[in-house]
């Protein structure tokens, strides 16, 4: 699993936050600038304020799952929804986008947010 953390952190938050991950992980947590050649091989993004839109969602696509905290303002569902072909709420104390790619989801109906079959 590939996660993305993208914010500005101190040295020692950064530390935190790739520590509380499984050891198997590969975590990255730096700035959009610092984060931008990480994405491609991205299956999770936690954007800190950061936009996720098309622009965003081209340069990550691997990406399954976008996690938001308080609020998810700066995701552009109907991208991710265009972009995955199935986009919706996932289970989780805050919000996460589930932006799964056709090859990778397994539902065999319409989900009720796609535009398609999945």
């Amino acid at each position: 699993m590939r996660v993305v953390v993208i914010g500005t952190f101190p040295a020692a938050t950064k530390e935190r936050i790739v520590g509380s991950f499984p050891a198997d992980w590969t975590v990255f947590a730096g700035t959009a600038a610092e984060a931008e050649g990480q994405l491609r091989d991205a299956d999770v993004a936690i954007p800190e304020h950061i936009r996720v839109d098309d622009a965003f969602l081209g340069r990550a696509p691997r990406l399954a799952m976008v996690q938001t905290g308080a609020g998810y303002d700066n995701v552009d569902i109907a991208a991710c929804t265009y972009q995955a072909g199935a986009c919706g709420p996932a289970a989780s104390p805050a919000p996460a986008w589930m932006c799964t790619s056709r090859s990778r989801c397994r539902r065999t109906a319409r989900c009720g947010i796609c535009p398609t079959y999945c």
